[in-house]
């Protein structure tokens, strides 16, 4: 009787009044029987609103001055592709739960700094320019499932190859529109536009690297920082004769 009321006591603390918990190992021996609570899991996490708020708002601030500073400061020498903008894309689809979220950051983002910016000239190359940074957000919600070497590599790398790809074919594309266009209607024309648009590439590039590593990095600074959570330890083992 001893032996049940002590298992049906742990199976009740476990959340399972009435039975024997799934967590709860039965172990036979000569002398007798014992058990133990091998329940490992973590609670979960629930961050406070007020903190994803404020996360929003400074990764879209960081990217809009990030735009602006690329944009218009000379002064700092800071080259035109050069801003955080897609590191901020990543970081927020890796750290908000809800993707809509993390797609809006860029979003955001985009359209603020475009209030204080020359306009793309196009529908088409601005639809461009909005689509590419979107694929960030997503490549963030990927590391979110599983973080690997090849896929941070292919995170921080990808988002300057699609814009580098799309934007120059949508810059073919609406160049063809002007009487005098700069690129002619051929596959050469093609890749002197593309050849073009390398030094932009590499810019976009190094900002990625550079503004990702201060991002994440951060982050993981500000998580080694906290006290460690409560965990709930498994139960000693009990034997019961």
């Amino acid at each position: 009787m001893l032996a049940c009321s002590g298992i049906r006591q742990n199976s009740e603390r476990d959340g399972e009044p009435g039975g024997v918990s799934p967590r709860t190992l039965l172990h036979l021996n000569s002398g007798g029987f014992s058990y133990e609570n091998t329940n490992l899991e973590f609670p979960p996490v629930k961050r406070d609103a007020s903190i994803n708020v404020c996360i929003f708002c400074l990764l879209v601030a960081l990217a809009v001055l990030g735009r602006w500073l690329g944009a218009r400061d000379e002064g700092l020498g800071i080259a035109p592709n050069f801003t955080p903008i897609a590191a901020v894309g990543l970081f927020a689809g890796y750290f908000f739960v809800r993707g809509a979220v993390a797609l809006l950051v860029p979003l955001t983002a985009l359209v603020i700094s475009n209030f204080c910016l020359e306009s793309y000239g196009s529908w088409l190359m601005m639809a461009t320019v909005y689509g590419s940074f979107l694929v960030a957000p997503l490549l963030g919600r990927a590391l979110r499932a599983n973080r690997s070497m090849v896929k941070v590599v292919v995170a921080v790398v990808l988002p300057a190859v699609v814009f580098y790809l799309t934007t120059n074919l949508a810059q073919w594309i609406v160049d063809g529109q002007y009487a005098r266009s700069m690129y002619s209607r051929d596959w050469s024309g093609l890749a002197a536009c593309y050849s073009a648009g390398i030094p932009f590439f590499r810019w976009m590039f190094e900002g990625d690297l550079f503004f990702s590593a201060i991002l994440f990095g951060a982050y993981s600074l500000a998580i080694l920082g906290q006290p460690r959570r409560l965990v709930r330890q498994p139960l000693p083992v009990k034997r019961f004769r």
